[in-house]
């Protein structure tokens, strides 16, 4: 149903604000290297539950692996940027993914009465 769609498109973005959450810590702290890596590594646990395609997925993988090599060379500028990267590669799948993940339920789920569903419907 519709309440199934709200429900994954609310946890799916949960978990991308809680990327972002850790993308802003690193942001505040990037030449805490413990701390900026412990950040890089909550935000790879988490792009694990984001339904990516594999092309997606390797591209935002691979700036947090730049970034936590960056960190390991103490160059703070470039591991910044590199996250900033991912925050990009992130957001652009965002914009793309979540009403494709929330028209997909739709289409699985039986709409009771479809104009009392969706906004500016009307019946004929």
């Amino acid at each position: 149903m519709i309440t199934r769609a709200i429900q994954v498109l609310t946890q799916f973005e949960t978990v991308v604000s809680q990327i972002r959450r850790h993308c802003n810590e690193f942001h505040h702290k990037p030449r805490d290297a413990k701390k900026s890596k412990i950040a890089i590594n909550r935000i790879s646990q988490l792009l694990d539950f984001i339904p990516m395609a594999s092309d997606d997925f390797g591209v935002a993988l691979s700036r947090l692996n730049n970034a936590n090599r960056y960190l390991d060379s103490a160059e703070f500028g470039a591991a910044q940027y590199e996250i900033r990267l991912f925050e990009g590669t992130l957001r652009q799948f965002a914009g793309r993914q979540s009403p494709v993940v929330f028209e997909a339920d739709l289409l699985d789920s039986p709409i009771e009465n479809p104009t009392e569903s969706v906004p500016g419907a009307s019946t004929v």
